[in-house]
């Protein structure tokens, strides 16, 4: 007897610290508040050289069927009267987020229209974009997108554009994971770029394109490639001048240095047709240099103007004299080339420039409730087992101190698993 006491009293000392363990919450929605999911602010680049970029996000969820504003809470401190689901680049917020609920990101951006030579917000629509992707804890990318879809703009005067796009994470976040999101925000506008000098072979006719024609029928003119020389003709049926003008067309070139050169190694047919090449400049003014008459092959190059932008230049067939009245007279071009004493050009681009990117990382904490409801429910399975044995051996008369012991124990476990359960909730 003094044994099975002993079992006994060691079997409660057991029970009890089980019971009171399970009653210690682990967390409750309270709690969670006061030390949210992890959510650093890794990086956040706003506002760029013109004023352009993302300056914040809102973060909804759908827990209840339809998107309602994600909650926010400030990590000491007051919460500075901003509202709690929205997220600047200077706000020390965390963000609370439950596994198994879809994530929807609203991104405020700013566009400078005067950069862009936009009037409108309908139209400057055509010069941003936006991209989401999202990389899990082990940096395999779960998610990706590029549309985002717009949801409203504003035109305040005296201020660049603001524009708000939606984004839904086709995704489900999972308990005890870790996400990464990355935002990227870009512009289409004119930027510096660098590149070798710019060399047109004259293999094709690639960016020359017909421009205007003088007493000349559609007929009466030409241009074409033998894939290494281009020609251009023409043929003359007046007294009056007559001439074909083709126009070449490249990415705008920096002279801000004054050293640059454009190139263009051409010949004549013979002494009855003449070249002439005029470079344009971003502001239309240009230089020429004239009527040229060399039959064998010559290279004529023009300096340009120091601190101008290169914008295009004019390719001349014309015949010489004007008195020419018939004839096919072509001009020969060997190749087209700019060039600077380091061979690197500094270019003017029309392109999509990275103007704002937002790298968010969040963990997802697991789902407390289901784990609740494991706990009240294993209580309440362990309780009614035991109880149930107990009324059997009752019955039967057949319960010996071992199996009270055991019948105890089980009890007094399922009644800690229901209270801790109950607490936690």
């Amino acid at each position: 007897m003094y044994n099975r006491s002993k079992i006994l009293a060691f079997a409660v000392l057991i029970c009890l610290p089980l019971s009171l363990l399970a009653t210690i919450p682990i967390y409750n929605n309270e709690e969670v508040s006061k030390e949210p999911a992890k959510f650093v602010l890794a990086g956040w680049s706003y506002p760029d050289e013109y004023g352009q970029g993302i300056y914040m996000f809102r973060f909804y969820e759908n827990s209840t069927g339809s998107w309602v504003a994600a909650p926010w809470y400030y990590v000491g401190g007051e919460l500075d009267g901003l509202t709690f689901y929205s997220l600047h680049s200077y706000d020390p917020y965390a963000l609370n987020w439950s596994s198994g609920v879809s994530m929807k990101i609203r991104v405020y951006t700013t566009l400078n229209q005067t950069l862009v030579g936009v009037a409108s917000t309908a139209e400057g629509q055509n010069y941003l974009r936006h991209n989401v992707n999202v990389a899990s804890g082990s940096n395999s990318s779960i998610f990706s997108q590029q549309n985002f879809t717009y949801y409203d703009a504003t035109d305040t005067p005296g201020y660049n554009y603001a524009y708000v796009y939606d984004v839904i994470l086709d995704f489900i976040p999972a308990e005890f994971s870790t996400y990464v999101i990355t935002v990227n925000y870009e512009v289409y506008f004119e930027t510096f770029g660098w590149g070798e000098s710019y060399l047109h072979d004259c293999s094709d006719t690639s960016d020359i394109t017909y421009s205007s024609n003088s007493g000349l029928d559609p007929e009466d003119y030409g241009i074409g490639s033998n894939g290494s020389i281009v020609e251009m003709w023409i043929t003359p049926d007046s007294v009056s001048d007559e001439y074909v003008i083709y126009k070449l067309d490249f990415t705008n070139i920096d002279n801000s240095d004054g050293d640059i050169n454009l190139t263009v190694r051409y010949r004549v047919e013979d002494g009855f047709i003449g070249f002439r090449l005029t470079l344009y400049y971003d502001d239309a003014t240009s230089d020429s240099t004239g009527l040229q008459t060399s039959q064998t092959w010559s290279n004529l190059t023009i300096d340009a103007d120091s601190g101008k932008v290169l914008d295009y230049v004019l390719l001349y067939c014309d015949d010489n004299p004007s008195s020419v009245t018939s004839g096919n007279r072509s001009v020969y071009i060997d190749f087209i080339e700019i060039t600077n004493p380091t061979d690197t050009l500094e270019y003017f681009e029309l392109r999509w420039n990275l103007v704002s990117i937002v790298i968010i990382y969040f963990s997802v904490s697991a789902n407390y409730w289901a784990l609740n409801m494991s706990l009240i429910f294993g209580g309440l399975i362990l309780m009614l087992v035991s109880v149930c044995i107990l009324a059997k051996k009752v019955r039967d008369r057949n319960i010996t101190n071992d199996a009270g012991i055991l019948l105890l124990f089980l009890f007094c476990v399922g009644w800690g698993l229901f209270i801790g359960g109950t607490i936690i909730g």
